[in-house]
C-alpha cells in the first residue's frame, strides 16, 4: 500500500471540486435546451416560424458547449488515470 501525499489529496480535491463545477454547468445548459426547445415549439404551434432559425443557431451553440464540457471532464479523467497509473496508485478495474 501506497500513503498519498499531501500534494496527491489535494490534486485530486481540486479536481473533485473541478468537475462538480463542470457538471453543475452542464446541467445548466440542458435546462436552457430544454426551454428553449419548448419555447422554440410554442412559437411554432403559434405561426410565428421567424423564431426558429435563431433558436435553432442558439441549440447548435449550446450543444458544442456542452460537447466542450464533456470533452474537457473525459481528458482530466484520463489524465489523472494516467498519472495514478505512472505512479503506482490506480485501482483500476
Amino acid at each position: 500500500m501506497r500513503w498519498e501525499s499531501k500534494a496527491d489529496v489535494g490534486r485530486r480535491t481540486q479536481g473533485s471540486t473541478l468537475i462538480t463545477a463542470i457538471l453543475s454547468l452542464i446541467v445548466i445548459v440542458v435546462a436552457l435546451q430544454l426551454w428553449l426547445v419548448t419555447a422554440a415549439l410554442e412559437a411554432l404551434l403559434d405561426g410565428r416560424q421567424g423564431i426558429l432559425g435563431p433558436a435553432a443557431l442558439t441549440q447548435i451553440g449550446l450543444y458544442c458547449v456542452n460537447r466542450r464540457l464533456v470533452g474537457f471532464i473525459n481528458r482530466f479523467d484520463r489524465n489523472l488515470t494516467l498519472e495514478s497509473r505512472l505512479d503506482g496508485t490506480h485501482q483500476g478495474s
